[in-house]
């Protein structure tokens, strides 16, 4: 993925993905035939970025993130 945006808050360079620079096609077509050619860490990254998506982004957490900051924006503001 080029690491642009909030992408390097979700991919892990070599954990969970690889990230390229923004704008370079041909980092890009390396880091995806790299993994064309290496199915045991192409499988290790998707379990892996599957693992991060069920922490951080199923609906529990996140609405317990929303309820948290309910809460302290409430007691901030005194109610």
């Amino acid at each position: 993925a080029s690491a642009v945006g909030g992408v390097p808050e979700m991919i892990a360079d070599g954990e969970n993905g690889i990230l390229v620079p923004p704008a370079q096609p041909e980092a890009l077509s390396r880091a995806c035939a790299a993994l064309l050619s290496d199915a045991e860490t192409r499988r290790g990254m998707g379990e892996r970025g599957w693992q991060i998506v069920q922490q951080k982004f199923n609906i529990e957490t996140q609405v317990r993130q929303l309820e948290n900051i309910y809460v302290e924006e409430m007691s901030r503001h005194g109610k």
